[in-house]
């Protein structure tokens, strides 16, 4: 968890590829907020707050994001340790056991990665 917070806090800005695969859009990661799975050692969640800062839509279909730059979203997800040994995104959306669910926003509202609504 420290080398990806180090990692991040150096490249706070990403990009994701729209369904199409034709278009993206661009994020800046404000905060975010690391969590271990209480019973696996190699499972960690994430939350993070993003601000939108740019979007590109195919030209097919118009961004869902677009006109809303600024805007702030939060994505929910996961490192896992692979076969392999090594740390990788998790590819599925997250399971959270129900004993992770509750710390996990809670350190979250704590740390200011979400804001109050």
């Amino acid at each position: 968890m420290r080398e990806k917070d180090a990692l991040w806090r150096k490249t706070e800005t990403f990009v994701t590829i729209d369904d199409s695969r034709l278009g993206h859009s661009a994020w800046r990661r404000v905060a975010w907020t690391f969590h271990q799975q209480h019973n696996m050692t190699d499972k960690v969640f994430v939350i993070e707050r993003l601000q939108l800062t740019s979007s590109e839509p195919t030209s097919s279909q118009s961004a869902p994001d677009q006109g809303f730059i600024g805007a702030i979203q939060y994505r929910i997800g996961y490192w896992i340790v692979y076969t392999n040994g090594v740390w990788g995104w998790g590819r599925n959306s997250p399971l959270v056991p129900i004993e992770d669910f509750e710390p996990l926003l809670a350190k979250a509202r704590r740390a200011g990665t979400i804001l109050p609504g």
